[in-house]
């Protein structure tokens, strides 16, 4: 079933199992950041893959959000837990050793917090592939946008 209209249904059902459950992820709480993400995302940059573009960016939003939201609850005042999330480049279990990085991409800040999850590295490959570049649509290209 293919769903053109951006709506938490929508959201649900690209992503599968993954956002199912309402308990974890209530309505409200993807509206919110699907709201969010649709200022982000135009249709006239992104053309057909504005659904996916969106839905992408919202997941990333939910996915860092949710994970900030449910370590509060249970450290109450600590921020630690809002530190990017980066690829394990090398591990080690004799005095237990871990290395992790973050993708490059293009090194914008932006770049850097949406390269923190496997939805928000997805969207920046789109968004690349759509605009040659970072570029929201808060920042339109010189000349502006042909929409």
């Amino acid at each position: 079933m293919l769903i053109r209209t951006p709506s938490v249904a929508g959201f649900r059902a690209y992503f599968g199992r993954l956002f199912q459950s309402v308990e974890v992820y209530p309505d409200e709480f993807i509206q919110l950041h699907l709201d969010d993400c649709m200022v982000e995302v135009r249709p006239c940059v992104f053309g057909k893959y504005y659904l996916r573009a969106l839905y992408y960016l919202t997941a990333h939003y939910v996915a860092m959000y949710h994970d900030i939201d449910a370590k509060a609850a249970l450290t109450p005042g600590s921020t630690a837990f809002a530190a990017g999330k980066g690829v394990i480049e090398s591990k080690s279990v004799g005095d237990l050793s871990l290395s992790m990085s973050m993708p490059e991409y293009n090194k914008t800040s932006d770049d850097k917090f949406l390269a923190s999850t496997i939805f928000g590295q997805e969207f920046i490959r789109l968004r690349n592939k759509m605009t040659k570049g970072p570029l929201l649509s808060n920042t339109p290209p010189a000349g502006g946008f042909v929409c």
